[in-house]
């Protein structure tokens, strides 16, 4: 079992395979808002984590390059 978090995309681009939210605006409107507001704690968690790496005196933990950080958090390997 993985522990990479999903992307608010790849969250999104589930939810709408899984629905019908297509015959039904409204519910269209509230899986966007949702994608919208988990992208935006994604942003938050990642500019936390560079400032707590920042402040670390462990510098092996820190990521080098925001790809880096990416690849690490949200995609398998």
């Amino acid at each position: 079992m993985s522990n990479k978090q999903t992307t608010a995309v790849e969250w999104l681009f589930d939810k709408l395979n899984n629905s019908k939210c297509w015959a039904d605006p409204i519910q269209c409107s509230e899986l966007f808002e949702e994608a919208k507001a988990i992208e935006r704690k994604q942003i938050e968690d990642a500019f936390n984590t560079k400032r707590s790496f920042d402040f670390s005196s462990d510098a092996s933990k820190a990521f080098k390059t925001a790809e880096q950080y990416f690849t690490s958090t949200f995609t398998e390997e």
